[in-house]
């Protein structure tokens, strides 16, 4: 990988923040509403690879590990196969449960970011490295600017 930049990656959520999205915590016409905005500013395409196919609202978030808090950046249009790769933690159970292909996810991996399946593999051991550490620890959430949407 060296000083290639990766467009796709894996972003995994440390543990003790999984199912902390700003979408089950805000009034599900607030969540259409933002989604439509998201998707409609994307022109209904995925902002990473430029697929049109099953486009959805996706949150970004970014950790601070000192403060042990992942905050809510913003949102992007993603299709399907990029959330795949983006919470393949996720996509590997549902393979071991038959609902996916996941060598058609790191397939998928490999072709947005012209990397080998080697690459692949280097980039998954340094994502699930850094999990594991991450996900040791007790995480806060902080919602940022849209706080005021949590309906709690």
């Amino acid at each position: 990988m060296g000083s290639h930049i990766l467009k796709l990656t894996i972003d995994l959520i440390p543990k003790s923040c999984w199912n902390a999205n700003i979408r089950e915590h805000m009034a599900k016409s607030n969540w259409n509403k933002l989604q439509k905005e998201v998707l409609k500013k994307a022109n209904n395409t995925c902002e990473i690879c430029g697929s049109n196919k099953k486009v959805g609202c996706h949150e970004v978030w970014q950790y601070d590990d000192k403060q042990r808090t992942q905050k809510l950046k913003g949102f992007k249009a993603i299709c399907r196969m990029c959330r795949y790769v983006e919470h393949f933690e996720m996509s590997q159970v549902l393979a071991l449960k038959g609902y996916l292909n996941l060598n058609e996810i790191i397939k998928h991996f490999c072709e947005v970011n012209s990397v080998s399946w080697d690459e692949f593999n280097k980039h998954k051991e340094k994502v699930f490295a850094k999990w594991k550490e991450r996900s040791g620890d007790k995480w806060k959430t902080d919602f940022g600017k849209w706080s005021e949407f949590i309906t709690e």
